[in-house]
């Protein structure tokens, strides 16, 4: 059995050992084969001490080198699975929130059809944007010809009234049992009480949830380099 053989056979058991063939007839086909079956050095007789020592300090730190190559590739499969479960954690609890939200706002809009009170909501400049059926059959008009007008048109009281309650809401963002007259769709001024409030735009809270999120997936990542 010769040199290569035994190197071979040594590749078959572990492709970590570190192995220099050591020969005393140099050839460039020797070398290109021991090359080709993983040998790490070719050390040619006759040699000294030192020669080996630098032949067993570079298997050594090729060693070194595989070894923390290793420990980083199983740091950072650990680091994948851990931010893999915390995107699945967070995604299962962003579709929760989905969910809850939904289930809100489909009670909350049964509510309102059901209602047989007045519900009508404006922007900020009081365009009207909702008319629920409990507005239409007290007043007369239909959703579709009143959505999109300004709630001021539709005021029987005056103007001085309806601005003096309009600014008493954006000071305390809330008014209750006001008394107005609204002008129905024949015409008549229904004296109606009002009691409204500000809806809050949560857009910018949704948004600020989805940075959060995106801030723990990129913390997970951190934690992977």
């Amino acid at each position: 059995m010769d040199g290569i053989e035994v190197l071979r056979q040594i590749r078959e058991l572990s492709l970590d050992t570190e192995v220099a063939i050591i020969t005393a007839y140099a050839s460039i086909e020797n070398a290109s084969e021991a090359l080709r079956y993983g040998a790490s050095d070719y050390l040619i007789k006759p040699f000294n001490k030192e020669d080996v020592e630098k032949i067993v300090e570079k298997g050594i730190g090729r060693l070194e080198e595989r070894r923390r190559v290793k420990e980083t590739l199983e740091h950072s499969q650990k680091s994948k699975e851990i931010l893999e479960k915390k995107i699945k954690k967070i995604e299962k609890e962003k579709k929760e929130l989905n969910k809850q939200i939904t289930l809100t706002k489909d009670y909350l809009e049964c509510l309102i059809e059901s209602s047989i009170d007045a519900i009508i909501t404006t922007d900020t400049g009081g365009t009207i944007n909702f008319f629920s059926k409990g507005a239409e059959s007290l007043y007369g008009h239909e959703a579709h010809e009143i959505v999109g007008t300004l709630f001021t048109h539709y005021c029987g009281d005056e103007p001085e009234k309806i601005e003096k309650l309009t600014q008493e809401l954006k000071e305390t963002e809330k008014i209750q049992n006001q008394e107005i007259e609204f002008l129905a769709k024949d015409g008549q001024k229904i004296s109606s009480l009002i009691s409204a409030s500000f809806l809050r735009d949560i857009r910018e809270q949704k948004s600020l949830q989805e940075q959060i999120i995106q801030a723990e997936r990129l913390k997970a990542l951190g934690e992977m380099a």
